[in-house]
């Protein structure tokens, strides 16, 4: 009779596990799969607003004036992809692959690129206005009239491109981007922010960074002004105090 009992305190916890263990596994496929659907409907129809194909193969293949406005394409397989003329207008292409992809005229304009790769992609008179490009690389890539402007590109790679006409960049974030050994024929730097930004001859600008990271970037801070710095955090903190102690 005990062995019977013994059995069923160590049936019972595996008995709870089971299902629990299947259930999480079910639910990390399905967070981690784009909806199939949505890719033969992209396939068939040439368009997929707002649907989500995150992690979808979607390279090597036709998608031109591909209707994909607001698209999850998250970690997306882009490469050699022919996107002329898609409208990619806020989508989320965070982490996608658009390595030698050809995206004349198409429009990102809104989207979200970090650490998305354009290498060696065909942008001529694409649309990347207003677009979340942090740590994206454009390393060898050509492109015409290309409209990056009011984008925030930080640490963006523009290594040994060529960018030809007028290529805007102005009121974007250029902060730590590289551009060595690019070629860029007549760019539109009007307010744009050059902080650490490497330019093509490899010279370093720091004409838009503020006044104490360009003059002492390379050093150390001034005793003096250090010593008035913590003066001022000391006077926050009494104030803070003064100010809790007299609700």
């Amino acid at each position: 009779m005990s062995w019977g009992i013994t059995t069923m305190k160590l049936n019972r916890p595996m008995a709870v596990i089971g299902p629990c263990f299947f259930l999480i596994v079910g639910f990390s496929n399905q967070v981690s799969a784009f909806n199939s659907a949505n890719l033969q409907w992209l396939k068939q129809k040439n368009e997929c607003r707002g649907c989500d194909l995150s992690r979808a193969d979607l390279s090597q293949i036709s998608l031109k004036e591909a209707d994909l406005p607001r698209a999850n394409l998250t970690d997306a397989n882009l490469s050699n992809t022919d996107l002329t003329g898609a409208n990619l207008t806020e989508a989320n292409l965070s982490g996608a692959n658009l390595t030698k992809a050809k995206l004349i005229g198409a429009n990102l304009s809104g989207s979200v690129l970090p650490r998305s790769s354009f290498d060696s992609a065909d942008l001529a008179y694409a649309n990347l206005s207003g677009s979340d490009l942090v740590d994206s690389s454009f390393r060898h890539v050509m492109a015409a009239f290309v409209d990056l402007s009011n984008s925030n590109l930080t640490r963006a790679s523009f290594e040994n491109s060529m960018l030809f006409g007028l290529s805007s960049f102005n009121n974007s974030n250029l902060t730590e981007v590289s551009f060595r050994d690019a070629l860029v024929a007549t760019p539109d730097f009007s307010g744009a922010i050059l902080c650490r930004t490497i330019m093509p001859d490899g010279k370093r600008n720091d004409s838009g960074c503020p006044y104490l990271v360009r003059k002492y970037n390379d050093g150390e801070l001034p005793k003096s002004i250090r010593q008035t710095l913590t003066e001022i955090k000391r006077w926050v903190a009494r104030e803070v105090r003064r100010r809790n102690l007299n609700r």
